[in-house]
């Protein structure tokens, strides 16, 4: 329960750092962070036993790696790719689980909570170390018009 709620509270300091004082881009990680972590508690009821992997997790995990991939390729900013990464752990976590069924219980549940803490805390360092005085093509995206960016710059950078 105290875990959960440490969740919680990160969840909801990385929102608000979000919107305060990120661009675009943290903008849609923080939703896409609060998306997945919704769609998980209601496709997780309370009192259940675990079963081993799930389906309907791997398919919000399998959805988030692919939504972290897409903010990756439509930013400039680093966070997205590590995002991505801790995402790949994630999966990676769950076909252990699904391949090595002996593997301790305790171990496969920290495995799949750690990445998301991960997710949340390299999501509020890259809305940190983005500068106040940004200018609007690296504040929204900086990849293209898709985010506001200017396309001639990102195809003569890219």
């Amino acid at each position: 329960m105290v875990i959960a709620l440490i969740f919680d509270t990160l969840l909801l300091i990385a929102l608000i750092a979000a919107i305060w004082r990120g661009g675009t881009i943290e903008r849609l990680g923080a939703a896409l962070c609060i998306l997945a972590t919704v769609l998980t508690v209601v496709s997780s009821p309370l009192r259940i036993r675990f079963q081993g992997v799930r389906l309907d997790l791997l398919t919000i995990d399998m959805a988030t790696l692919l939504a972290f991939v897409a903010l990756a390729r439509a930013s400039r900013r680093f966070w997205p790719i590590w995002a991505f990464g801790f995402a790949v752990a994630n999966i990676s976590t769950n076909v252990v689980g699904a391949w090595v069924p002996r593997v301790p219980l305790f171990a496969y549940l920290t495995g799949l909570g750690i990445y998301a803490y991960l997710a949340l805390s390299v999501l509020l360092l890259g809305t940190f170390s983005l500068p106040r005085s940004a200018n609007p093509w690296l504040r929204h995206g900086g990849r293209g018009a898709a985010f506001g960016g200017n396309p001639t710059h990102a195809r003569s950078c890219d």
